[in-house]
């Protein structure tokens, strides 16, 4: 049996513990912050492969992910939840992730959002993450996995012996490793009053995603994609552009005239793929900034 420590408690360093466990190790979670305040408690959490590279291996983690979101889905604790909806895209055609999603349809010329060119109708998980994560970290503690809150500076301050240290810190890796090839991607997005959405929708057409993630409780509206941008400031214009892409999407229902439950406001590292030079896998990195909407 191997020791190993994981560097932080978001939805990558939960996940990669307890398949650890699953396999038979020894787990120590190591986290600056925990759950409910890390950045993947305040995700969208719909499964949808945006911004990844490179293709050849996005394709087989779709798959697997999928996979296994859909099984977990079968599990009302787990907050995963198959939903119906869209996705569209600015090209011709959609990408194979797209179309490889089981008992996908092209969507014909009036189904694709405001904006897209082509789509696919789609059945895909969706994770609400205020249930997702309470679930994650009570499995890994069931099985025998330790969560620690603890801020390191260096893998020097990792408790010996240890076999092996999964770093899952995000930005924070430039930090512990030096690694400055990652970058900030900042993200936006607004939690408004559920209206009766029902199918979700996500736009690739734009500089940025344009998504409408409907929950049990809220309706999760979005996004930005700031390549780069490292500060949490807030300005009304970018949520106003937010919500007018929303409606733009979803005409049916009066998302103009709900009222904000919540904004957030996150930092995700990328890194450039050195072959395609587009953002490729993205980490969840501990740095959130929430609102309580007037």
């Amino acid at each position: 049996m191997a020791r190993v420590v994981v560097l932080g408690a978001g939805v990558s360093g939960l996940s990669s513990t307890l398949r650890l466990l699953q396999a038979g190790q020894a787990v120590e979670v190591l986290a600056s912050e925990l759950s409910p305040n890390t950045t993947s408690d305040m995700a969208a959490a719909m499964w949808w492969p945006f911004h990844a590279e490179p293709a050849e291996l996005a394709e087989r983690w779709c798959r697997a992910s999928y996979r296994e979101f859909a099984r977990l889905a079968a599990d009302t604790s787990t907050g995963v939840v198959m939903r119906s909806g869209v996705f569209g895209f600015p090209g011709d055609v959609p990408p194979r992730w797209a179309t490889a999603i089981p008992g996908a349809v092209s969507a014909s010329r009036s189904d694709p959002p405001d904006g897209c060119v082509s789509g696919v109708l789609v059945t895909a998980p969706m994770v609400e993450m205020n249930r997702y994560m309470p679930w994650l970290v009570a499995t890994v503690q069931r099985m025998g996995g330790r969560i620690r809150q603890q801020t390191l500076e260096s893998f020097d301050e990792v408790v010996r012996p240890v076999d092996v240290i999964v770093n899952t810190t995000g930005l924070g890796a430039n930090a512990l490793t030096g690694d400055t090839e990652l970058f900030p991607v900042r993200g936006r997005i607004i939690r408004v009053a559920q209206v009766g959405i029902e199918r979700f929708v996500g736009s690739e057409a734009g500089e940025w995603p344009t998504q409408i993630f409907p929950r049990a409780h809220d309706v999760v509206l979005g996004g930005t994609h700031e390549v780069g941008l490292d500060e949490l400031d807030v300005t009304p214009e970018v949520d106003d552009d937010i919500v007018e892409r929303c409606v733009a999407i979803e005409p049916r229902r009066p998302l103009q005239n709900v009222s904000a439950v919540r904004r957030d406001y996150d930092r995700h590292a990328a890194r450039f793929d050195l072959k395609q030079k587009s953002p490729a896998a993205y980490q969840s990195f501990t740095t959130t900034v929430t609102e309580a909407a007037a």
